[in-house]
């Protein structure tokens, strides 16, 4: 499963945002560009009291995840946070239109 990034036609920055403005240089002159979905953990946190907005959800991880293609993405692990550690392979399980894209561990 793939989702899209953004290209930056002025400095080629390559990022992942809501927002199709370059994060490096600002300019408006970006194009979506599809990504693998797959990339290693950095570093994670597990949300155990979370906010009202989750609080169904019950205890999560979430972690920052850095892209095969190269940027980092804070995104909704999938596994209990006891199964995740730093460096561990991640690809995209998912893309919910809330979360946006779920990541699982690759075994």
């Amino acid at each position: 499963m793939i989702f899209d990034g953004w290209r930056c036609s002025e400095c080629e920055a390559l990022f992942v945002s809501d927002h199709a403005r370059c994060v490096a240089c600002g300019s408006s002159n970006v194009k979506k560009e599809p990504l693998a979905g797959s990339g290693r953990i950095v570093t994670y946190t597990t949300v155990r009291v979370p906010p009202e907005k989750f609080a169904e959800d019950g205890v999560f991880a979430v972690g920052l995840v850095e892209l095969e293609e190269g940027p980092r993405i804070t995104a909704r692990l999938s596994a209990d946070s006891t199964d995740v550690s730093i460096g561990q392979e991640v690809r995209v399980r998912e893309v919910s239109r809330e979360l946006g894209p779920i990541f699982e561990t690759v075994e």
